[in-house]
């Protein structure tokens, strides 16, 4: 060492400092293959904005790292289950001492404040019920039934004191208009607890509607079909029920069909005819239009 001179010493101490350099981006590089995304972005950012300041004007060669995540629809499955859980209700009677005792069916609550739809066979000839959400147990009363459509909504009993009010997990609801044939869904239905069946829509049954007008009267009345206005006016269908290949039981009659996003998109219905699925926005519909009807009753 004492022998080599000044020159030779610069020289030996640039080419330690190269091959350290050398070294220490080989880890940097391995270090950063194995660091989480959001690590190697943050990192990105800062050697962009050290590039752009020492050397005005030019690009910053950053290290970038693609990530394939690979969903399994299993994981999909899964996760809309989950989402729903909290909204499904069994609906059932008391014994003599007023404690939840025989499950008639399941139903889904359509708002916080404990309106729930099922299939009004699942009923009987009661008029109050036990609904069970979890290991809670709530009173309700039956609020309307729609012969037509075979639902019925009942309606959990308000404590008086508002601030005492239950409030519950309604779902999220999903747009019919947008359902596809081979689409995954998901039945939820059981007695005692959740099972699930699923398969894929099959089936997207449209029912046409009359187009409304309005007469002299200022009223609202369906347009009648004339050979006039038969190739003017186009027929506007709209979806009255979904078909699919999930098989179900009565346990799963008035319980929720849903997507693997998580979204409610039918109440299942089981009949000797066929198995079907009646869309959210037609449950909601009718839900709204019965309940008004029923309100208007009751105050005259």
């Amino acid at each position: 060492m004492e022998e080599l001179t000044k020159t030779q010493l610069i020289l030996l101490a640039l080419l330690v400092s190269f091959i350290t350099s050398i070294a220490t981006g080989i880890v940097t590089v391995t270090l950063l293959d194995q660091a989480p995304p959001g690590v190697t972005q943050t990192i990105n950012r800062v050697v962009e904005r050290t590039v752009e300041k020492v050397v005005p004007g030019q690009a910053a060669s950053v290290i970038t790292k693609e990530t394939t995540v690979v969903v399994k629809e299993e994981n999909l499955i899964i996760s809309s289950v989950e989402k729903n859980a909290k909204s499904i209700f069994r609906i059932g009677l008391g014994d003599e001492d007023g404690v939840y005792d025989k499950t008639l069916g399941v139903g889904v609550v359509l708002s916080n404040d404990g309106l729930i739809a099922t299939d009004y066979l699942n009923l009987g000839e009661s008029k109050t019920f036990l609904v069970k959400n979890g290991n809670k147990t709530y009173s309700a009363d039956l609020a309307t039934i729609d012969p037509v459509s075979g639902l019925a909504f009942l309606r959990v009993i308000q404590p008086k004191e508002v601030e005492n009010a239950f409030k519950f997990s309604k779902p999220s609801f999903g747009n019919t208009g947008n359902l596809k044939l081979g689409q995954t869904v998901i039945a939820i239905g059981g007695l005692s607890s959740n099972v699930i069946s699923t398969g894929v829509i099959s089936k997207l049954e449209m029912k046409p509607i009359d187009s409304i007008v309005s007469t002299d009267e200022g009223k609202k009345e369906p347009e009648k079909s004339t050979t006039e206005n038969v190739t003017e006016k186009p027929i506007i269908e709209v979806l009255s029920a979904i078909l699919s290949t999930a098989p179900t039981t009565t346990d799963y009659s008035g319980g929720p069909l849903v997507d693997v996003d998580g979204f409610l998109i039918g109440l299942n219905m089981k009949r000797k005819d066929g198995d079907f699925s009646i869309p959210i926005e037609k449950v909601l519909d009718i839900s709204l239009k019965k309940l008004e009807t029923t309100t208007v009753a009751e105050k005259k």
